[in-house]
């Protein structure tokens, strides 16, 4: 018993004295295709606890779309984070820019792809604001998603802004607000 007790004591030693205080000593980003760990492009960081950077990706090679934006730290034992990804869309060049909405749509939970969600009626703008209910009587009780995008004049979708939502026994309806839908000339932005 005494031999389990001192095998424990030095296995705790031994965990303690490895805990102290981590710090990230590098950072990279990929696009789309994961090149392997500390293969990505490097982004330029002091070493630290933690990390808050504002800088400009290149988007050089990427064609027009939506391409997976991906970043991950390594700490000084070496030890790489999971990847933090988002959704970036890539625009043409456009040079006559028209900044007019001229169609949204939403769907549910699942996309059935662009132009095929379920038409919300807008007068052509700049920008458009949306109070309506919309019916959610097709759908099972349970948690839900419901995403909204919209089409500028040049036909440049937004990517969907997407937001959670639970249907409740008795739910017939729900009131999602777009409070901001803008176009910029090359593509378009949701948000509820």
């Amino acid at each position: 018993m005494k031999k389990i007790y001192t095998v424990i004591l030095a296995l705790m030693c031994c965990v303690l004295l490895n805990v102290r205080a981590q710090q990230i000593n590098k950072a990279e980003y990929f696009y789309d295709n994961d090149p392997g760990v500390g293969n990505g492009i490097n982004i330029s960081i002091t070493s630290a606890d933690s990390i808050s950077k504002t800088s400009s990706l290149p988007t050089t090679g990427l064609s027009v779309g939506i391409h997976r934006l991906n970043i991950r730290v390594r700490n000084n034992i070496g030890k790489w984070s999971i990847s933090d990804s988002r959704n970036i869309y890539i625009t043409p060049n456009i040079t006559n820019i028209q900044n007019q909405i001229n169609k949204a749509e939403y769907f549910f939970d699942t996309d059935p792809g662009i132009g095929n969600g379920i038409n919300i009626p807008v007068t052509q703008a700049d920008s458009i604001l949306l109070n309506q209910n919309i019916n959610v009587s097709g759908l099972i009780i349970g948690l839900h998603r419901i995403y909204f995008r919209a089409r500028n004049q040049n036909g440049v979708w937004s990517i969907a802004d997407v937001r959670n939502f639970s249907v409740t026994t008795g739910s017939s309806n729900i009131a999602p607000q777009i409070n901001k839908a803008v176009v910029d000339g090359r593509g378009a932005e949701c948000c509820v």
